[in-house]
Formats: structure tokens, C-alpha cells, sequence
């Protein structure tokens, strides 16, 4: 199931979790912002895989050097 939640005034993330309470219900849920572009390896199947095998929170992250941040307009 995928749900979308919109914030009218830009509050952060935490803020953005917590408007999806009514869908979450308690559950694991994944949690995809559109302002990360996943181009050559899209990483949640192999998040839910190890959420289902340790039971636990999981949260991906990557290495970004200096110079692509630039070019991306981020610094």
C-alpha cells in the first residue's frame, strides 16, 4: 500500500512522520523522500529483508563526495 502525505508549511521530517500516525498504526513502514534520486541501486528490498531478519529499525545511507554535492547545486 502506498499513502502520500503532504505538509502544508515545511515543518521537517519528524513532523512529515507524524501526519501518517492514522496510516502507520503502530507498523514498520518505509519512508521514501522525493528529493533523494536513487538512480543505480535502489536499496529497500534489501532494507525490509533486514528489518524482517532482526526485527529492528534500519536506515540507509551513502557517501557523497564534496564535489558532486556542488554540481548538484546542495553546497
Amino acid at each position: 500500500m502506498i499513502k502520500f502525505v503532504y505538509q502544508n508549511k515545511p515543518l521537517g521530517t519528524g513532523d512529515a512522520v507524524l501526519k501518517t500516525r492514522k496510516y502507520i498504526k503502530g507498523n514498520f513502514f518505509l519512508m521514501l523522500l522525493p528529493d533523494d534520486l536513487i538512480i543505480k541501486h535502489n536499496c529497500s528490498k534489501s532494507m525490509i529483508k533486514i528489518h524482517n531478519q532482526h526485527k529492528s529499525s534500519v536506515m540507509a545511507s551513502m557517501n557523497v563526495n564534496k564535489k558532486n554535492c556542488f554540481e548538484m547545486g546542495y553546497l
